[in-house]
């Protein structure tokens, strides 16, 4: 390894990697830490001893950190065949808490309220006082804030950690929608340009945070023996949700109109509060 760049060539069938680049130490330290777990999973232990020596020694396969590193692997990788994978039912004896917690993650990315904006965004536009092709370009312009806000999580989500993003996100989306609901209801000359302010700052701050992070969460929190299972089921419950909130936005804007944002509000509420009790996290958790 040198300046972030490694060179490695395996025998390997289903993993082949020549040449890997990084700026970043830590994603090549992710990809590594895969590499070597996948290598020992599959009894290619000399090319996973190599790796992990790379890693954690310095290229010396005789370091006592590294011979250590590999000794904790191989034996979590034996004993998760002896154990082999969890039924449903074993998943929610025993591991029930972070199932739940998975779900609901995935469930609160779409009870925060962000479909209403994305799907209804001319009809929020438009009970605001946009009207016409001006709502429409406010969607527009509303959607390009979404993208961008995406970028910052690739930089922030392994130095900040998943928590304090998830926190300070869910409250900076309770205090917009609050302010949207706030704005639309008193319709001053001003409400317009509030709102629109409002929703940018809500899509940035879900961007940011509940929307990416819990598809990263799940998996993370998850033993290896059951990770597939309750992460189908996390993300089914995205979808489960996502349809919910599709089918009851328009009926809901129609008839509690402003107030509809403060329903979301709270669930941003419960989402900080979701946030706070959950479980802490590691990029080397169950390799």
């Amino acid at each position: 390894m040198r300046h972030g760049r490694i060179t490695w060539c395996g025998k390997l069938d289903h993993l082949r990697v020549a040449e890997v680049r990084s700026d970043n130490p830590k994603r090549l330290h992710v990809f590594l830490t895969l590499a070597f777990r996948w290598l020992l999973d599959n009894d290619h232990d000399e090319e996973g001893m190599v790796v992990i020596a790379n890693l954690y020694g310095e290229g010396d396969i005789h370091s006592d950190k590294a011979r250590q590193e590999y000794r904790e692997i191989k034996m979590n990788v034996l004993l998760q065949r002896q154990e082999g994978e969890r039924s449903y039912s074993d998943m929610f004896r025993r591991y029930s808490k972070r199932v739940l917690i998975a779900m609901s993650a995935q469930a609160l990315a779409q009870l925060n309220g962000i479909n209403v904006i994305s799907y209804y965004a001319p009809l929020v536009f438009e009970s605001a006082g946009w009207a016409g092709r001006s709502a429409i370009l406010m969607t527009g312009i509303n959607g390009i804030t979404y993208l961008l806000s995406t970028i910052p999580p690739w930089y922030l989500v392994d130095n900040w950690g998943r928590r304090p993003i998830l926190l300070s996100g869910a409250v900076a989306m309770m205090i917009s929608l609050s302010m949207i609901s706030y704005f639309i209801y008193i319709e001053i000359a001003a409400t317009p340009t509030l709102t629109v302010i409002f929703v940018m700052l809500y899509n940035a701050a879900f961007g940011a945070s509940w929307g990416p992070i819990p598809w990263l969460y799940p998996p993370e929190i998850l033993p290896l023996n059951i990770r597939a299972k309750g992460a189908s089921l996390s993300t089914a419950s995205n979808w489960a949700f996502n349809w919910l909130v599709g089918e009851v936005t328009p009926v809901l804007q129609g008839a509690i109109k402003w107030r509809l944002y403060l329903v979301h509000a709270f669930f941003c509420a419960c989402s900080f509060v979701l946030g706070k009790i959950f479980p802490p996290t590691s990029l080397m958790l169950d390799i």
